[in-house]
């Protein structure tokens, strides 16, 4: 076989075993991590930090660490027994809020998490989604974790209520009002879990806060490499 030939077959082997165990590529697909992730958002996830799942089996790695409350995470979803979601993508991303016998509870807005309320308060922001509906920014912390969130004035959601099972995670969507988690299809196994979102490769413009395009340009290529809070 000609050199360049093997050279480009080990080549292909080596990024194929660096986007299996390593690190991957998604791309954003919805509002639903508003304003934390975007559209058309382009990510990598650490893929080792939890344990990575060797290809063709069902072992992992050993983990540098468990997931934790406020980790943006990648997972695989799967409708639960008695709903049929329809999802934009196999894979999605949100927050985990809720660990393994945390007792959740969601309602106008605000999150308890064994009966503590998660500090939440406004930031004077306004955000439009891919609708152009507008959304006010808020900040929340989750034991001592901040990250931004969104909260449409003029929606309602159901109320929620329930204990998170042992080997699951609650997540939510940072724009709760227009999220579809853990509150529809239930809490996450943590085998359907990729990993945690390490940093923006890539971004794109649309989930920009309202007013001057120009800065919003300007804070669109400033969150290229950024890490995620």
């Amino acid at each position: 076989m000609p050199r360049f030939l093997v050279l480009l077959v080990l080549g292909a082997c080596a990024a194929l075993g660096l986007r299996s165990v390593v690190i991957e590529p998604f791309r954003i697909p919805t509002d639903s991590m508003l304003p934390t992730l975007r559209p058309g958002d382009r990510l990598f996830v650490n893929k080792l930090l939890y344990g990575a799942r060797l290809p063709f089996t069902s072992l992992r790695l050993p983990s540098w660490r468990a997931p934790e409350r406020g980790d943006v995470v990648v997972f695989r979803a799967e409708p639960s027994e008695d709903r049929h979601e329809i999802f934009p993508s196999p894979w999605l991303v949100k927050r985990i809020v809720g660990l393994p016998g945390d007792l959740v509870r969601v309602r106008d807005g605000g999150l308890w998490i064994d009966g503590v309320l998660a500090p939440q308060w406004p930031t004077g922001e306004v955000w439009l989604d891919g609708g152009g509906t507008p959304l006010a920014g808020a900040r929340e912390s989750l034991t001592g974790r901040e990250h931004a969130l969104v909260d449409d004035p003029g929606r309602v959601v159901a109320s929620f209520e329930g204990v998170v099972p042992a080997g699951r995670y609650f997540v939510l969507g940072d724009n709760r009002d227009h999220s579809s988690d853990s509150r529809s299809f239930g809490a996450v196994p943590f085998d359907s879990i990729v990993g945690p979102v390490a940093f923006l490769y890539w971004s794109s413009v649309p989930g920009r806060p309202a007013g001057d395009r120009r800065l919003a340009e300007l804070a669109h290529w400033g969150r290229v490499g950024a890490r995620i809070e």
